[in-house]
């Protein structure tokens, strides 16, 4: 349990600055296409949300190579720990801005950091209860895949849904 907590806790971190860095990585790349794919491309709730996967994404790779053990379900745990990551920041941001009829880049920077401890929490119920098994490990390829194709295509051809209305151009 320690080392889900150290490493969930190094996770947070990483996640944190990775995530801030790559909110200025499309602007700073000169809007390279490719990196439009991982980095935010306006001010989206839809593309901020790339600020709470990809890093994780690398966090979890960098887990799986490195030369601690890690469980079997880990990358599945991460998985559905970054999706309730995910769902939290919307929902988050839209009832406090449904409250308060405008947004603060204060409460949002917050929320991004509630998303991230959600993230890690989830996924550490999940390892420490052993809540997978190794056949879970296919539903978490499957889930990572899904989302890849999401961002990808929504990055590209984004529907006329109110999460991807680019709030900078209100």
């Amino acid at each position: 349990m320690k080392s889900y907590v150290r490493s969930s806790i190094l996770g947070f971190f990483f996640t944190f600055i990775v995530g801030t860095l790559l909110h200025f990585a499309y602007d700073f790349s000169g809007q390279n296409f490719f990196i439009s794919l991982i980095a935010p491309i306006n001010e989206s709730v839809w593309e901020h949300l790339k600020l709470l996967f990809f890093p994780v994404l690398l966090y979890t790779f960098g887990e799986l190579l490195s030369k601690n053990e890690a469980p079997s379900s880990l990358f599945t745990a991460n998985m559905i720990g970054v999706v309730i990551g995910m769902f939290t920041i919307p929902i988050l941001f839209y009832s406090y801005t449904f409250l308060l009829d405008t947004n603060y880049l204060w409460l949002d920077i917050t929320i991004f950091i509630i998303g991230i401890i959600v993230t890690f929490l989830v996924r550490n119920y999940l390892l420490k209860n052993q809540k997978l098994d190794v056949n879970s490990n296919f539903y978490g390829c499957l889930l990572f895949f899904l989302i890849i194709v999401l961002f990808f295509s929504f990055t590209v051809n984004p529907p006329e849904l109110g999460i991807f209305i680019d709030y900078s151009a209100k």
